[in-house]
């Protein structure tokens, strides 16, 4: 199940980086913006949030936290990195606090200040990991891309 879930939530945030060339209001195919080398903001009303740059611009309807340089699937890669970044910090921060009040909620019993000091330990070595993790990337990754 979870992996299905997964499946799909790929499928739909790959949707997201189609050019929006049309759009289909109340039936009919409505043009967007033109994919000409000279594809600017400007030309594109409809759709103002955009990946890369230059002619590799992809014009989206939402914005997904791309930074409007170089590659339109780096930028976006990118943009997703930085969007579970947040993502990790609020997990980590949620079950820390829980763990905080399972184990002030513990009282005399050792069986639940155990889990809670292990929950606590989880989550730092969890955040550890993710900040090895981001570290590597940055270095192995050149020009700083995730900042």
């Amino acid at each position: 199940m979870k992996l299905l879930f997964l499946a799909g939530l790929v499928a739909g945030s790959l949707n997201l980086l189609a050019p929006a060339s049309t759009v289909h209001a109340g039936g009919n195919p409505v043009k967007l913006c033109n994919n000409s080398a000279k594809n600017s903001i400007a030309n594109c009303p409809a759709a103002p949030y955009h990946c890369g740059g230059g002619k590799d611009i992809v014009y989206m309807s939402i914005n997904i936290g791309c930074k409007g340089q170089g590659n339109a699937l780096t930028d976006a890669v990118f943009a997703i990195i930085r969007f579970l970044s947040i993502g990790v910090g609020m997990v980590i921060t949620a079950s820390t606090v829980y763990a905080g009040v399972q184990y002030s909620l513990a009282r005399d019993d050792p069986n639940q200040v155990g889990q809670a000091k292990g929950r606590i330990m989880n989550n730092l070595s969890a955040l550890l990991i993710y900040i090895f993790a981001y570290a590597i990337l940055n270095y192995v990754i050149p020009g700083q891309f995730l900042k």
